[in-house]
């Protein structure tokens, strides 16, 4: 069903989590079923169908709570997306606040951005430039890190190849 929905294929996506469900119907495993429904809730996001979207993210969020793992952040982050999407500023910051401190515990950059990047266009939204300015500046930081970081594993990943490509000519030698 992943693959189907990051190829933005919706129908076949929704064949295999519907699969996926009835074969959680027998496994009932937890977290598996969250994933099906993210996946579900995922799909009704990107058809600007909130209020599914919304729905199938809470089932997400209820079962991950049954489980004997942590609630999943991804979930939580996408309730206080489409609450925002929603205009619905007081329920977003919630769940958006609960992700941001989450990200940040588990030292998490890149979806601290994210969040940091939402928080900050929620109280834009709200009147509260202010607290939108923390954000944003939280968002640029964190977002700086994150491509330093890819950056410096891409220079190194090329680096490691040129040195494989010389000693490749030395041996031909």
């Amino acid at each position: 069903g992943n693959c189907y929905f990051s190829k933005k294929e919706y129908d076949k996506a929704t064949n295999y989590y519907t699969m996926g469900l009835d074969l959680n119907k027998i496994t009932k495993d937890a977290e598996s079923r969250s994933n099906i429904l993210m996946g579900f809730g995922n799909i009704n996001y990107d058809q600007d169908n909130l209020e599914k979207a919304l729905s199938f993210y809470k089932e997400a969020f209820e079962t991950k709570e049954t489980s004997e793992h942590y609630r999943d952040e991804n979930i939580v982050l996408n309730i206080g997306t489409v609450y925002m999407e929603m205009g619905k500023s007081e329920e977003a910051k919630i769940w958006l606040l609960e992700a941001y401190k989450t990200y940040e515990k588990k030292n998490n950059k890149k979806d601290l951005a994210i969040t940091a990047f939402n928080l900050a266009q929620l109280y834009d939204q709200t009147g509260d430039h202010k607290t939108a300015m923390i954000y944003i500046s939280k968002y640029i930081k964190s977002n700086d890190l994150v491509n330093m970081i890819q950056n410096s594993k891409n220079l190194s990943e090329r680096e490691a190849k040129c040195q494989n490509e010389k000693k490749e000519e030395q041996n031909t030698f």
